[in-house]
């Protein structure tokens, strides 16, 4: 009896066991198999941001394939013996002349070309003269004459490069002159023929960066010049979308949609917005100065020659920007924890819509007149129109301060009609019912008459052009003293975002004023 008690305790550790070793290899297939599905899907994700890399902006595959051939072509003055035997172990700076300095843009690496050849040639020239002078000293002066010229001249490269111009410009000249200085100065206290060492050295560079300017230049060529030009292009195109997506995103009329394509639609006209403006915003003015610094070093190409006026690009740029910042808060305006009230909304729609119309109007044909490179003839006309619609928004907030304070009540049980505000004759009807409503209004029995005779329910296209012009002056006489905060809070906003449109229209000048001088100094042609 108990061997066979001991034998069924053996099984069932024996099954135990069995199912703890099946246990593990499930738990370690399980395991492989999530990291191949996280291996599959870390290929895909880069095959994919591989790809949309490549998709977006084509010239970057070009650019990677030229860089590997000159880097490729560089490379045989080391491997090949000929060419080797010719120029020796200092082939070797050739190559990093070529890491270094092959850019995206060609005038970005000719910039750099340039700029390591006249630094390494000065930098050498320079240590060769302090070299044979040192020499003069005798073996001890000779040491103290290095250290004392090293000191004193990389002092002075270094604070020259806290000079705004040299910054911008000569930087990477001077580091390398300074780099190339204190290398050779120092390697030929050691070295016999000082000056061999110093012509290998800045033949090498030249052999590295003649190869980069051939390639950059010659073979599909990417311009920064051109960049520049569509960039600014661009802003003036986002800007003005950025702009009526804010309009048609403030003064929508609520119309009876769907939940889903409301939000939808409200996400699209965020993403326009957002994306607008802060292309503009983000552009930095040092990124902005460096690009049309490569573009000017760039040879005459397409339309643009010698001497092409690239500084006034980030004029315009500026103007753009300081644009941008008012079209931003008038983003700010859709998102206020305050709302403007519907009446408010649709009172000065029409006005507001104007302007801000105007506005993305004329910065489309700014941005098309870059484009083309063409005077801008009708910004003139658009300036007058624009200017009228300005006045015409002024005069409705002028003329009819009290609208601000109008008491529309929002609770259904108090003894008030709301129209629906989905047609003018409604509105129209809705403010005639409020006056009449009203005790206190002195006019009512006669505005009433007046407004009847001025919008009649049939006309619907007088009633779009006056209301805002007549109801609402009539509106203005009515008493506002059971006026309360919250209300005067929930007017405020609208007053706000007509603010910021003129402020926008003021703006708006600079910036046709930028645009119309580069246009005589690049010698825009009449006509696109």
């Amino acid at each position: 009896m108990e061997a066979h008690n001991t034998l069924s305790e053996c099984k069932i550790d024996i099954d135990i066991a069995e199912n703890k070793i099946i246990s593990r290899k499930i738990r370690l297939v399980e395991a492989t198999s999530q990291i191949s599905k996280e291996m599959n899907d870390f290929w895909i994700k880069l095959r994919r941001n591989v790809w949309n890399l490549g998709k977006d902006d084509p010239r970057r595959v070009i650019h990677a394939i030229k860089a590997g051939l000159a880097m490729s072509v560089v490379s045989l003055f080391y491997l090949a013996d000929p060419l080797f035997s010719g120029i020796g172990d200092n082939v070797i700076w050739a190559i990093m002349t070529v890491v270094v300095v092959f850019e995206f843009t060609a005038g970005a690496t000719l910039f750099k070309g340039l700029s390591r050849g006249v630094g390494t040639l000065l930098g050498g020239s320079l240590s060769v003269s302090i070299d044979y002078l040192a020499e003069k000293a005798g073996p001890s002066g000779q040491a103290i004459s290095i250290v004392v010229s090293i000191l004193m001249l990389g002092t002075a490269a270094t604070y020259s490069r806290f000079f705004p111009k040299v910054k911008s410009k000569y930087d990477y000249g001077v580091v390398i002159f300074i780099l190339t200085f204190n290398f050779i100065t120092v390697s030929g206290y050691r070295v016999n023929n000082l000056f061999q060492m110093a012509w290998e050295r800045v033949s090498t560079i030249a052999i590295g960066c003649g190869i980069c300017l051939i390639l950059s230049l010659f073979v599909s060529p990417i311009w920064a010049g051109e960049d520049v030009h569509n960039s600014l292009v661009a802003k003036h195109q986002g800007l003005a979308e950025s702009i009526e997506a804010c309009l048609e995103e403030y003064f929508k009329a609520s119309p009876e949609c769907t939940a889903q394509n409301a939000d939808e639609s409200h996400k699209s006209l965020e993403d326009t917005i957002y994306r607008g403006y802060r292309a503009v915003l983000d552009s930095k003015t040092s990124i902005e100065e460096s690009m049309v610094n490569f573009a000017s070093w760039e040879p005459p190409h397409g339309n643009f020659g010698f001497r092409h006026p690239w500084k006034q690009y980030c004029k315009v740029g500026s103007m753009l920007r300081n644009l941008a910042y008012t079209v931003g808060a008038l983003h700010g305006c859709l998102h206020s924890e305050i709302e403007a009230s519907r009446y408010s909304r649709l009172v000065f729609r029409e006005q507001c819509t104007k302007v801000g119309e105007k506005v993305a109007e004329i910065l489309k044909e700014l941005g098309n007149s870059i484009k083309c490179m063409h005077q801008c003839r009708a910004s003139v006309s658009m300036m007058e129109e624009l200017n009228a619609s300005v006045q015409e928004l002024n005069m409705a907030f002028h003329l009819q301060p009290r609208l601000l304070f109008h008491i529309i009540s929002k609770n259904p049980t108090e003894d008030h009609w709301i129209p629906p505000l989905n047609s003018p004759q409604n509105f129209t009807q809705g403010i005639q019912h409020d006056l009449a409503q009203s005790n206190e209004s002195q006019i009512s029995k006669e505005n009433n008459e007046q407004i009847s005779e001025l919008f009649p329910v049939e006309d619907h296209e007088l009633n779009r052009k006056a209301e805002s012009s007549y109801l609402l002056a009539a509106i203005g006489h009515q008493s506002c003293k059971n006026t309360h905060s919250a209300e005067f809070a929930e007017t405020l906003p609208i007053a706000t975002f007509a603010s910021l449109l003129i402020d926008m229209v003021n703006r708006l000048e600079y910036v046709i004023e930028a645009v119309e001088e580069l246009g005589k100094l690049a010698a825009f042609k009449t006509k696109c």
